[in-house]
């Protein structure tokens, strides 16, 4: 052996050994001789994209460089281990193969311009690394892993010119040492070849077998190397696009966490947990307003007052102006070139943050926000801190403020398309694939004209779809560029108390660096960012505190009762509130499990958020869609599952927010460079009055479901376990309470809600310990026997009773139909003093009713009712009052007894008297009842005989037996009780009694409405034929006005010719009976005659004036 040295410095700068005649063919650009890490995957995939199969790309490119740089570490330090410094071996042909190599695989130094001769002396650095490279070329080349790369280093050349292999399994052989070198083994080939024999078929495989077995042996970089490694190939791999969103669950382990979380919550103001707010997409809105008032209306001042009456009025507290900023121009002129020509520049892709020019400017941003502000509305408004457009004010004076390379990340992009920049000076382009739609390149072409600079700077991403292209990646490693941001919010501050910040979450530190400087091993972000690693400590040095705490903190100081807002995701919600301190943050979960009917799931969210801390669940913005999703109707329909989930939306604590026409019913999702609706949407009248009735009083009383103190959640409890389709839950405000129930699944569930799931509460020393509660003890309820408990179904406006021992024992039960919902408020605490709420309880059995009041009213009325009741009955009406008149039925009355119904009647006085006072005489209403009773059955055995002489007679036989057939009974009973009080018999207080003592509820069982109109006009009007009057003053009864059926056509004002002539015959007939009672023979004719002359005048009064009301003249 002679002496030999083996270098450390590697024989290929890339690590990937490209022959001569690779590089002749597929036309490789030379590499610089020590590159950065990013850029030597750069020219791998450079050498990638020559490649004819797809799969040898820059990726697969990397794994296999960082697989020869740690076989290389390897190798050396078992030929170290193997054979003493300075010794070189001495094998017939090794000379020439070495030599051969070099020709046919140069060494970057050989390419740079070294004579060969002198790279491979002896004493020179080249013979040592040679040795080591001729190695790693035998086992690559028969690597199956490498098939598709294989054409970058084929040794079949090399084979042809000089047997190598043979001359490498000498050399192996002189190296094997039977005891080995540790876990390095016997054989340097055996060595190289271990990681393939693991795995033949991948390199990734094989590179992490080098990781699992043989870290110990390998330096730290190019351990952060291997982990880049496998981020460039997940991040290369990853599929981007509009797939479904995949929401998971928010877990909260603690014991998990490297860093604890601090809790720092921002306090609310009083107005901050009554917010609700509804999006508005500004230009199409303001197109929609146009069409709806048939004027122009493009400006912000030109909104009209009535639109934000009608806001505040529904319960709105905020209105969210989507699209208000002024807009890159470049972003309108992708949009149009891509196809639509009414294009706008997409509402994110900002210029500037100054108000839109057509809007109006500050100005009219100005009158709006006074208007909105006197009428309780609050302006709303978004940041876009991750990225502007590529054409914006910080663009044209601070190129360097984005993240950018000096070089396209991928070789394969190109950047021939149409100069988007609005200045002479730069040209700016985005890559052509853009254009086709075969590409999203994930940088743009920035040039210099001036300088020539060329920079390739980043789109906007979140590493989850493909890249906004309309717009640039600021760089927040620079101080400036954060400073910067945080002037920009403190400036939209001063006019907006609502700030939404668009992707909040992309500016989080942890994600932050994993997008775009991320730490080795640390995942996939954007694509091309993984070999611009950078290790945490560095980052924190650049990027101390996270940018968020900074905001949040700098507002509160310097704006504050500012509503912060933050859209993000990524299990992050809990972290942006709790330890970043904002106010709000979206939810995405609650619109997709309730949609997909994830009720589980959606469940378990809650339940963990509830025993972590309940102060992230106030903090929730809940929504049923936002401006990047489908509607709300496209996703939950019109029908009962939309209005249950909505009703869910607005009664769950945190921030309800509405999206732009889903009140309306529009199906159409808005682009954010719409300036009009494309459809011809009508406002479904329905569905809004839907929201009328079932939502918008549920806005008005946020303040009893804003907070998450006093909220409780409950498991549905069946008899087959816990049914999770069932959401229950409680909360309140002060002394007042509600409890929420819904059903979010078809078909039908029942059960009992009574014990809450564990919440973490403060304990007297300040901590939060888990710990359940009842539904009792959630409500206030008081258990004893004497308290009992009335509440109200806001949905169906039914009123409950029960007691409060009862819903300590058994709590509540439920019996619900698919997606049906309650919402039970007006909780009221009854102490039963005499056994009456007791007693109503047992009667309604858990039934709902209309008024409980009214209910107990009939409770204690039910002797005075059902004495009523009887007397209507009786069956001496139908005798005395026969339908038809036969010989039978005369012969019937001669033998009436109406000793029964009297004292019936004297039984109903006597239940009555107590409550009208002690101040009539029963006896004299009995003797009258008598009396009439006895005329009457005169009258009506009369009908039996032939025909009397006298017409009017027979007439009032008639009415008696037809007309009157189902009204007199009740008239009887009832014409002459206002006797019962001191004064002349006062038919109005009749009337009021009817209402006052529920007497109207036995008649309605007996009469239809008509003859219920018929009874009250004729008690109210008995003594009307007995003197003077105008049919002009009997039409302004409103009772008499329904039985006319007076009704309005042409203008005017007509009644019903029959009824009146029914009413004329009615007055008749209960005078008449009154006449009977006081006269006899002649006379009683006489009197008879008078009131049918008095009877003959209401009817020919409405013929002369053709029964128009506004004709009647006068009859004296």
């Amino acid at each position: 052996m002679s002496s030999v040295s083996i270098d450390r410095t590697p024989y290929f700068p890339l690590s990937v050994p490209f022959s001569a005649l690779a590089r002749k063919r597929y036309e490789l650009v030379l590499e610089p001789p020590r590159p950065s890490s990013a850029e030597a995957l750069y020219y791998l995939r450079l050498a990638g994209a020559k490649l004819p199969t797809t799969v040898g790309g820059g990726a697969q490119l990397n794994l296999l460089a960082q697989l020869n740089r740690a076989l290389r570490k390897l190798g050396e330090r078992f030929l170290s281990q193997r054979i003493s410094e300075g010794l070189c071996f001495d094998l017939a042909g090794l000379q020439p193969s070495l030599q051969t190599l070099i020709e046919l695989f140069p060494p970057h130094t050989v390419l740079s311009g070294e004579p060969l001769a002198k790279y491979l002396s002896v004493t020179s650095d080249g013979y040592r690394k040679t040795l080591l490279e001729l190695f790693l070329l035998a086992v690559q080349n028969d690597n199956p892993a490498t098939t598709d790369l294989r054409s970058l280093f084929d040794d079949t050349g090399l084979q042809q010119r000089c047997d190598y292999r043979q001359l490498l399994s000498r050399l192996d052989t002189l190296l094997t040492d039977e005891e080995g070198i540790g876990s390095l083994g016997t054989s340097l080939t055996a060595l190289l070849w271990a990681p393939i024999k693991a795995s033949p078929h991948s390199l990734a495989d094989q590179l992490n077998y080098v990781r699992l077995h043989w870290a110990e042996f390998l330096p730290a970089d190019l351990l952060l190397s291997i982990d880049s490694a496998f981020d460039v190939l997940a991040s290369e791999e990853q599929q981007r696009g509009w797939g479904k969103p995949q929401v998971p669950v928010p877990h909260y382990p603690a014991a998990t966490r490297t860093e604890p979380e601090a809790e720092r919550f921002s306090p609310d103001t009083d107005w901050m947990p009554r917010t609700v707010l509804i999006a508005k997409t500004i230009y199409v809105w303001l197109d929609q307003l146009s069409s709806q008032y048939g004027r122009p209306i493009h400006r912000l001042s030109q909104i009209p007052d009535a639109e934000l009456d009608l806001l505040a009025k529904r319960g709105f507290t905020a209105l969210w102006l989507i699209g208000l900023w002024e807009r890159s121009p470049a972003s309108k002129q992708i949009k149009r070139i891509m196809g639509n020509p009414e294009a706008e520049a997409s509402a994110y892709s900002l210029y500037d943050y100054t108000v839109a020019e057509d809007l109006g400017g500050q100005q009219d941003l100005d009158e709006l926000h006074d208007r909105c502000w006197q009428r309780g509305l609050r302006l709303a408004c978004d940041v876009v801190p991750n990225h502007t457009g590529i054409v914006s004010r910080w663009m044209e004076e601070h190129p360097d403020w984005f993240v950018q390379l000096d070089y396209p990340p991928f070789p394969c992009y190109r950047f021939d398309g149409p100069d988007l920049s609005s200045r002479d000076d730069v040209t700016l382009q985005i890559e052509n694939g853009y254009f086709d739609h075969s590409d999203a390149a994930v940088v743009f072409q920035h040039i210099d004209r001036t300088s020539g600079r060329v920079r390739y700077i980043y789109h906007g991403n979140d590493g989850t779809h493909t890249p906004w292209n309309d717009t640039a990646q600021l760089n927040f490693l620079m101080a400036e560029v954060r400073e910067a941001m945080i002037q920009t919010i403190l400036q939209v501050a001063r006019t907006f108390k609502v700030i939404r910040f668009d992707a909040a979450m992309t500016l989080a530190k942890k994600h932050y660096q994993r997008l775009w400087f991320p730490r080795p091993g640390g995942g996939a972000g954007v694509p091309s960012r993984a070999e611009h690693w950078m290790e945490a400590e560095e980052f924190d040095r650049i990027f101390p505190v996270e940018f968020w705490r900074e905001v949040v903190d700098r507002v509160a100081a310097e704006v504050p009762d500012t509503l912060l807002l933050a859209e993000a995701f990524w299990l992050m919600e809990g972290f942006f509130v709790r330890t970043l301190g904002m106010h709000r943050v979206y939810n995405s979960a609650f619109m997709h499990m309730f949609k997909n009917e994830d009720n589980g799931k959606y469940q378990q969210l809650l339940r963990n958020t509830l025993e972590f801390n309940p102060e992230i669940l106030k903090r929730f913005v809940n929504f049923m869609n936002n401006p990047d999703e489908a509607t709300a109707v496209e996703q939950f329909g019109r029908g009962d599952k939309y209005f249950g989930v909505a009703v869910i939306l607005v009664t769950l604590p945190g921030l309800p927010m509405f999206g732009h026409g889903q009140i309306e019913g529009f199906a159409e999702k808005y682009g954010m460079e719409y300036r009009r609706a494309y459809w011809e949407e009508t406002v479904d009248e329905g569905f809004v009055a839907h929201h009328e009735t079932q939502i918008f009083p549920l806005l008005h009383q946020r303040h009893l479901f804003s907070e998450a103190e006093l909220f409780e959640l409950y498991p549905f409890e069946t008899a087959h376990g816990v049914n999770n389709d069932v959401f229950a839950y409680s909360n309140g405000c002060g002394q007042q309470r509600a409890l929420v129930v819904y059903h979010n699944r078809s078909g039908s569930a029942a059960g009992w809600v009574r014990h809450s799931v564990p919440k973490a509460r403060l304990g007297a020393h300040g901590g939060r310990q888990p710990s359940t509660t009842t539904l009792t003890a959630a409500l206030g309820v008081n258990s004893d026997s004497r308290h009992y408990y009335r509440f109200r179904d806001q949905h169906s406006g039914q009123h409950y009773l029960r007691s409060g021992a009862e819903l300590e024992e058994k709590g509540l039960f439920f019996q619900l139909e698919g997606y049906q919902y309650q919402v039970f408020v007006d909780f009221c605490e009854l102490i039963d003093t005499d056994g009456s709420w007791s007693r109503l309880c047992r009667q309604l059995n858990g039934q709902p009713v209309s008024d409980l009041d009214l209910e107990l009213k009939r409770l204690h009325l039910e002797p005075l009712l059902s004495a009523f009741d009887r007397l209507l009955q009786d069956p001496f009406w139908d005798r005395l009052l026969p339908s038809t008149a036969t010989e039978e039925a005369t012969a019937e009355l001669s033998g009436l007894k109406t000793e029964p119904l009297l004292g019936g009647f004297e039984a109903f006085i006597g239940q009555l008297q107590p409550l009208t006072g002690p101040h009539g005489d029963s006896t004299e209403l009995v003797a009258g009842l008598a009396s009439e009773l006895q005329a009457l059955s005169k009258f009506s055995a009369s009908t039996g005989r032939k025909p009397d002489k006298i017409s009017i007679r027979r007439e009032l036989c008639r009415i008696l037996a037809e007309s009157l057939n189902e009204v007199l009974p009740a008239y009887l009973l009832l014409h002459r009780l206002g006797d019962l009080t001191p004064g002349d018999n006062d038919p109005t207080r009749v009337i009021a009694w009817l209402d006052d003592y529920l007497l109207r509820e036995p008649l309605v069982q007996c009469l239809i409405n008509k003859d219920q109109l018929l009874l009250i006009a004729l008690i109210r009007w008995q003594d009307l034929l007995a003197k003077e009057f105008s049919l002009s003053d009997l039409v302004t009864d409103d009772t008499v006005r329904d039985f006319l059926q007076v009704h309005e056509y042409e203008g005017h004002q007509w009644m019903c010719a029959e009824r009146l002539s029914e009413l004329a015959s009615g007055l008749f007939a209960i005078s008449a009976l009154v006449a009977a009672t006081q006269e006899t023979g002649a006379a009683l004719n006489l009197r008879l005659e008078r009131l049918w002359e008095q009877a003959q005048k209401l009817v020919a009064a409405g013929k002369h004036a053709g029964y128009r009301l506004d004709r009647l003249q006068s009859l004296r």
